[in-house]
């Protein structure tokens, strides 16, 4: 999708930086890792000269559109996050919620030709461990705000902070809608921004999960 946007404006080749990184660690020269998405393993080791005598760990890939759609969506699920965190709930609940985000992610990426090897490496799982688990996440600031009900503190820091989850699902959802992709945790984080649901709801939702069985009866 993002890629056959852009090959309509660039006429160069097209490559993705993925991963869990903040912009400050970067800049602190902190150790770091990205998965970088190619089409060619000549533009991969091209980009990959530029990161020689630094800290940065480039992990090759050729899943452009997988790692392009994980570094887009797990700035939603990090809103998800802090609503959870907003509503006071702690580690179990937050692995909980992962688990739901990882197999609803899984089955994103393969509808749109993913591989399942971008969800477990760092542009994937790395990714959403880091945004989801963080409050330097702008994100996930902005969630907590939504899991107080602090609806005038959520618009003021909408205001003044980038929070690409809320741009990205407004973007997002009505493509997968019409690909006919069930995402019920990306709708409930949806309707917690847009107010049509209260934050409680979204712990209903990752609850529904308790009925499945992996056993065949």
């Amino acid at each position: 999708m993002e890629q056959d946007l852009v090959k309509k404006q660039v006429k160069n080749p097209i490559s993705v930086l993925g991963g869990p990184t903040f912009s400050i660690d970067v800049a602190n020269f902190e150790p770091v890792g990205f998965q970088l998405a190619c089409r060619s393993k000549k533009h991969f080791k091209m980009i990959q000269e530029l990161f020689d005598t630094t800290k940065v760990k480039l992990i090759s890939s050729y899943d452009v559109q997988g790692v392009a759609l994980c570094g887009c969506l797990k700035n939603v699920y990090a809103v998800g996050a802090g609503i959870l965190d907003g509503l006071g709930y702690h580690e179990s609940t937050h692995a909980l919620y992962l688990t739901s985000v990882f197999r609803e992610l899984e089955s994103i990426l393969s509808r749109f030709d993913g591989d399942f090897t971008t969800l477990t490496g760092l542009s994937g799982f790395g990714d959403l461990v880091l945004t989801c688990s963080s409050k330097t996440s702008r994100n996930f600031t902005y969630g907590t705000f939504l899991g107080k009900k602090d609806q005038n503190k959520a618009k003021s820091y909408l205001k003044d902070a980038t929070v690409e989850g809320v741009s990205t699902m407004r973007a997002i959802l009505p493509i997968l809608q019409k690909e006919r992709i069930k995402t019920p945790l990306l709708s409930c984080i949806q309707a917690i921004v847009e107010n049509q649901e209260q934050p409680e709801m979204l712990v209903k939702e990752i609850m529904k999960e308790k009925k499945i069985s992996l056993f065949q009866f």
